[in-house]
């Protein structure tokens, strides 16, 4: 997780983005990573955990072919 912290903003400089929306971006992440756990407990009553694992990782692979095909602004987010 600290490399990809550390490596994002760098890659956004060498994208010529904006020091503003690597900041953003930085925020995004924090919300996108705690907000989850405000459902966790609704999605642990209603899932089981070998589909809460399976979500888990259809979401990773998600995030996995946004990064390797796009580097718009939203994708870094």
């Amino acid at each position: 997780m600290t490399l990809i912290m550390n490596a994002a903003p760098l890659a956004m400089s060498e994208y010529k983005f904006s020091y503003d929306e690597a900041k953003s971006v930085l925020v995004w992440h924090f919300i996108a990573m705690y907000a989850p756990s405000l459902f966790l407990a609704f999605f642990m009553k209603n899932l089981s955990p070998f589909r809460l694992i399976l979500l888990g990782i259809l979401f990773y692979l998600i995030a996995v072919l946004v990064a390797l095909f796009s580097v718009s602004f939203w994708d870094f987010g």
